[in-house]
């Protein structure tokens, strides 16, 4: 994203304490993947390193929704998919993405419309760190099951509600200020009874819990006593759902 473009939003949203994705990931997208001391994006990659290791990846055509910067793109290529299209709804993660992997199929997410995927067009679906962006999770479910190939898989991971609840948010530094980025809150029931509706199983189901292995996380931050305030609450969960028939709107 150019810098006047940047200053523009900057200043035309300036007092905000939260700001809609498209916008929020936009300011975020160049500094997004300096972020050596996140806990969040450490969790997120652990969880999504145990989830991918339960399917197979090999020869499998992808989607990532919510695909940011393509930070799991090296991790899936390396198990060697047959295709993976990225989706967002910022253009400025998906042009640091595409200059990280050069030729790389995207495309501008507007509500949950995958109009370029055909019907059953995949093997498998990803989605990390995103669904509580998303304000409709039935329209989203019935469209991820439309693109899935009957027995195809959808791997998840978010913020876990419980923390979003007490106070967690996706914040970041910009220009000086601590900006962040508008978020739902659902519960993993909800979650989970949404994806039913759409024929989707949930295969597996891991909430990783605030623990004294995350406290150095909080002394770099000088952020011990969010430690004390979130020992032992989820803070991060991760899916693994399948689609068990054939698409219907019905």
């Amino acid at each position: 994203m150019t810098f006047l473009l940047k200053k523009f939003i900057n200043r035309l949203f300036s007092g905000r304490k939260e700001f809609e994705p498209v916008r929020g990931y936009n300011l975020w997208s160049d500094s997004y993947d300096d972020q050596p001391d996140n806990l969040i994006l450490s969790l997120d990659d652990l969880l999504f390193r145990r989830l991918t290791g339960s399917v197979k990846i090999e020869g499998a055509v992808i989607a990532d929704i919510g695909c940011g910067t393509g930070r799991h793109w090296e991790t899936i290529f390396s198990r060697h998919p047959a295709h993976i299209t990225g989706f967002d709804v910022s253009q400025g993660m998906l042009t640091v993405l595409i200059k990280k992997f050069p030729g790389a199929e995207t495309y501008l997410l507007r509500n949950e419309n995958l109009a370029p995927l055909q019907t059953g067009a995949c093997d498998i679906l990803i989605s990390t760190l995103a669904i509580a962006h998303m304000p409709n999770l039935r329209s989203v479910f019935i469209e991820w099951a439309r693109v899935l190939k009957p027995g195809g898989q959808i791997l998840v991971t978010d913020f876990h509600p419980r923390a979003l609840e007490m106070g967690s948010r996706r914040s970041f530094n910009y220009q000086g200020k601590k900006l962040a980025v508008k978020r739902f809150i659902y519960p993993v029931e909800m979650v989970l009874a949404q994806a039913s509706q759409a024929h989707l199983e949930c295969q597996y189901l891991e909430e990783l819990k605030v623990d004294e292995s995350m406290k150095g996380y909080y002394e770099k931050k000088n952020a011990l006593q969010a430690y004390d305030r979130f020992y032992g609450v989820p803070i991060i969960y991760g899916l693994i759902l399948k689609k068990n028939h054939a698409f219907s709107k019905s």
